[in-house]
């Protein structure tokens, strides 16, 4: 039963490798494009040592420039007792520009709670009422 297993394995596996032969080096594409296009192959040169050690300095001074900013913006003067009052009643009052929409009809309903037995809960044919009425009778 193994036998036959692999046999019927590597069957399956040729033909995979009939209909989708592996792929060819990354590279080797790039040339035979290149010398298709006529663009000679330039071989890059590693970046020179001072190129590298400017970039690294360069980098780390953006970063400690970006700390330093960091720490000194947490020092902003405080607004006095009076300014503090000021901003936060006015802060208090503050009304957004849509609330307008916010405002229904029959809003009041809303606002309140339903108040029961004041006799306004009825509704006039309802049994309920017949039933109440013959039992405070």
């Amino acid at each position: 039963m193994t036998d036959e297993r692999e046999h019927l394995k590597k069957f399956f596996g040729d033909l995979h490798e009939a209909d989708d032969p592996p792929a060819p080096p990354y590279r080797s594409l790039i040339r035979a494009t290149d010398s298709q296009a006529g663009i000679p192959l330039v071989r890059t040169a590693p970046l020179p040592g001072a190129l590298v050690a400017l970039t690294r300095g360069l980098a780390l001074a953006v970063t400690v420039g970006a700390l330093l900013l960091a720490l000194r913006g947490g020092s902003r003067p405080t607004p006095g007792d009076n300014e503090a009052l000021r901003l936060a009643t006015s802060l208090g009052e503050w009304q957004a520009p849509t609330d307008f929409l916010l405002q229904t009809p029959a809003a009041e309903f809303l606002r309140s709670a339903p108040r029961l037995g004041t006799g306004t809960e009825s509704v006039a044919g309802d049994h309920t009422d017949l039933i109440e009425t013959e039992v405070t009778q």
